[in-house]
């Protein structure tokens, strides 16, 4: 129905006399008559004077209220949108959510003063720009980021995920709900696993469950092994993913090793190219070409130590030669450790000697990731080949009738399944019975008795005779 002259009087008149509950139906009834072209002959000067003496109530239901209406229309006046959005955050969360009208620099700027509930709006949004997600992480609050991360909508750059890692990594709901992002570079799960071992490090020590020094010992030893399995998955980015492992420290010679004994190349030849700045291509020939002595003063020039350059070399030549393991976390390979032991053995000293015994243990846990494979191996064909082991009237039906229905099944099925002693009906015996019978079974009176004597057979002579 459209609205006759005077509309912007009344309107005015009645948020004179009225409370806050009625102001606040009064601006939503006369903000959608005017959105909805209602508004008759008044004076859009008029309109928009009226609309902005809004800003200025007391009540904030009553601007919530024209925040409401003005949250989702793109054709809203941009003064009275920038107004709401600067507003406490009860009047101004929903349209910092929605606003179209909201450019990236007006998100910049109310994510570094506004409130937190701004911010989270503004995290919130269907799209976030990495700018803005930029300046929501450089708040440091916990509660934006955590629903900055939890939009899929939201563009993060990796040092901002990197940031929010760093920061919030020790908080459970944080980082699952960061681990579940589609396509989360591996530097950021990289930092995220750091977080969660470093929390699991002090639960075991301060709970008393192991040593300081045993749980250093085996968070290392996971960390390596997870460190290899975000490098297996990282594709295309683990050119990326070897450079923050460079910079922060996590490019140790110990994890090239255990890369190159699970026979994983592709590692160790960026790894190499990062540290003595040759190309990729040309490393990775090296690595599987033939020369030794190229090979070796490749990794003296990247820097690794003498004694592991030429047990890396005998282990890398191994590794060549092994089909490349499917998963994210490879297993130790056999041929390739014995190369390495015998490298080791070839030019012995006191860090070969410590190498060895290393290679002994990864070896053992080798052979019994084999016997694990071959046991797994064996259990399935054993299930595969169980029913024909089974006679050919006992099919899955049978076997089904042996159960708790077995009593409900035919009377051919069940002469069948009772022959086969899968049908247990006949009456149970007391026990007076059962021991009258066993006496009967040992009394030395007992006389057998003597099958009858065929008619035709003659006397003296046995049959077989």
């Amino acid at each position: 129905m459209r609205a006759g002259p005077g509309l912007v009087s009344a309107f005015l008149g009645w948020m004179d006399q009225a409370g806050p509950r009625e102001r606040a139906e009064a601006v939503r009834l006369f903000a959608e008559t005017v959105f909805e072209g209602a508004a008759g002959a008044e004076d859009p000067r008029a309109v928009d004077a009226a609309l902005t003496l809004v800003l200025d109530d007391p009540a904030p239901s009553v601007r919530r209220a024209l925040a409401l209406v003005l949250a989702s229309r793109a054709d809203a006046p941009r003064h009275l949108v920038l107004g709401l959005a600067g507003d406490e955050p009860e009047v101004s969360a929903v349209l910092v959510a929605r606003s179209p009208l909201l450019t990236e620099a007006d998100l910049i700027e109310l994510a570094a003063h506004a409130g937190p509930l701004a911010c989270i709006a503004i995290a919130l949004r269907a799209a976030v720009p990495s700018a803005v997600s930029a300046a929501l992480v450089a708040r440091g609050d916990f509660e934006p980021c955590l629903a900055l991360v939890g939009n899929h909508g939201a563009e993060i750059a990796e040092a901002d995920l990197l940031a929010i890692a760093a920061r919030f990594g020790d908080r459970p709901r944080l980082r699952t709900i960061l681990a579940a992002r589609p396509e989360l570079p591996p530097a950021v799960r990289h930092r995220l696993m750091l977080g969660l071992a470093d929390a699991l490090g002090r639960f075991a020590t301060s709970g008393g469950f192991l040593s300081p020094a045993r749980s250093a010992r085996g968070l290392d030893e996971e960390l390596l092994a997870g460190t290899l399995a975000i490098a297996r998955r990282a594709g295309r980015e683990l050119p990326g993913f070897v450079a923050y492992l460079r910079d922060n420290g996590f490019l140790t010679p110990m994890l090239l090793f255990r890369a190159v004994l699970a026979g994983d190349l592709a590692l160790l030849g960026l790894a190499l190219a990062d540290l003595t700045g040759l190309g990729a291509a040309r490393v990775a020939g090296m690595l599987r070409g033939r020369s030794e002595a190229a090979l070796a003063a490749l990794m003296t020039r990247a820097g690794l130590p003498g004694y592991l350059v030429p047990v890396l070399v005998a282990a890398t030549r191994a590794a060549a030669a092994q089909p490349r393991q499917e998963g994210d976390r490879a297993e130790f390979l056999l041929p390739v450790i014995r190369a390495a032991e015998a490298a080791c053995l070839a030019a012995p000293s006191e860090e070969t000697t410590r190498l060895i015994a290393l290679l002994r243990r990864f070896g053992a846990e080798a052979a019994r990731a084999d016997a694990r494979r071959l046991g797994e191996a064996l259990r399935r064909e054993a299930t595969r080949t169980l029913p024909s082991l089974l006679p050919p009237e006992i099919g899955p039906a049978m076997l089904a009738l042996a159960g708790s229905d077995a009593a409900e099944a035919p009377p051919a099925d069940r002469r069948i399944l009772r022959a086969r002693g899968l049908v247990l009906d006949e009456p149970i015996p007391d026990l007076a019975t059962i021991i009258a019978d066993w006496k009967a079974e040992r009394d030395p009176s007992r006389v057998p008795a003597v099958p009858a004597r065929n008619a035709n057979e003659k006397p003296g002579r046995s049959r077989a005779a």
